[in-house]
């Protein structure tokens, strides 16, 4: 089994999401740590937070432990 991410607002775990470097952050390339594809269903089910929602934009299939639901959202973790 992969790498898992436990998301710290939410406590909802996910094994496909996608980590940016220390550097990039630093640099401020980006405003998150790490982000994730999720479906509605999870989204609304873990209670993740809408202003880390990137809604309707999401592809793949969700990256929440266990769902094999096609996405719809992004969701950014650490988000400031």
């Amino acid at each position: 089994m992969g790498k898992i991410l436990i998301d710290k607002e939410t406590g909802c775990k996910f094994d496909d999401f996608v980590e940016y470097s220390e550097n990039e952050i630093e640099n401020c390339e980006y405003d998150t740590n790490a982000w994730t594809q999720v479906c509605h269903e999870c989204a609304k089910k873990y209670h993740l937070l809408d202003s880390y929602l990137d809604i309707g934009s999401g592809s793949g299939i969700c990256g929440v432990v266990g769902c094999k639901n096609e996405s719809e959202h992004y969701y950014d973790f650490n988000a400031n």
